[in-house]
């Protein structure tokens, strides 16, 4: 398998260039300083996601995958969203169902993203799976289903298990695998057991890594930066005193010109 394209906000490099923002955005994502290259991104791309510190479900979602059989860099995406385009998701919620919500809650630099897309689709089909999706809005999300997923983990996905979900409701990698099958009207699933996970989607040879870079905020409001934005900060101020001369006074009063030494950060 290819290594994963994924933005991991630990290691976040060169950001590659600005972005300003078209309005008011969450003040946790400003203060974190950077966002994914929203302009690289199709309706109807796919969003892996993977908590830095998840919570007790997301555990529990990469276990059973794990256990199911994916390795581990597979096993660890433990959520999905269908990209919409202008900066929405569509995705399925433990608590509100489907819904429609900018993809900023993802982008406060506590997850590892990764976006991936079906190269084969044309633009219209690939409008068509974004409106697929969003005819689920509102639907339950199936609790009963991610239940009968970590049994079918259990047995093994490569077992003949054919988990299937109740028609009124869905879960998260459903939503998008729906979409795709519609378009393309071909069966995107486990053809053993049935199954539909994001590691399923993580692993899928159907689907190609889209490479996103990060870009930085600007102006980068607020009180508090990110770890990596005032390194970013600190790397541009050594870069200017680097390469512009100090002046200092010598003992005659007169402005005397030599190189700074800049003491590594």
């Amino acid at each position: 398998m290819l290594e994963q394209e994924l933005l991991d906000p630990l290691h976040i490099g060169g950001p590659t260039g600005i972005w300003n923002a078209p309005g008011p955005i969450p003040p946790n994502v400003r203060d974190f300083g950077f966002i994914p290259d929203l302009e690289k991104l199709k309706p109807g791309d796919l969003l892996l996601v993977s908590a830095i510190s998840p919570s007790r479900i997301s555990r529990a979602v990469m276990a059973f995958q794990k256990m199911g059989g994916y390795p581990a860099d597979h096993a660890r995406w433990h959520h999905a969203a269908v990209y919409l385009g202008g900066g929405y998701i569509c995705e399925a919620t433990a608590i509100r169902g489907v819904i429609r919500t900018p993809i900023y809650k993802y982008c406060s630099g506590k997850h590892l993203l990764r976006f991936r897309r079906a190269p084969m689709l044309q633009i219209e089909q690939r409008y068509e799976m974004a409106i697929r999706a969003l005819t689920h809005l509102k639907n339950r999300y199936g609790h009963a289903t991610l239940l009968k997923l970590a049994w079918s983990a259990i047995l093994g996905f490569w077992n003949p298990n054919h988990v299937r979900s109740h028609p009124r409701t869905i879960i998260c990698s459903e939503l998008y695998a729906q979409a795709y099958s519609w378009v393309t009207k071909r069966v995107f699933e486990n053809m053993d057991s049935g199954e539909m996970t994001p590691a399923f989607l993580s692993y899928a040879k159907e689907l190609r890594d889209v490479k996103v870079p990060w870009l930085e905020i600007f102006p980068a409001l607020g009180s508090k930066c990110s770890d990596n934005a005032n390194l970013l900060d600190q790397r541009r101020l050594v870069q200017a005193l680097e390469s512009a001369p100090i002046k200092r006074s010598n003992q005659s009063g007169c402005a005397a010109t030599s190189p700074s030494t800049v003491p590594p950060i």
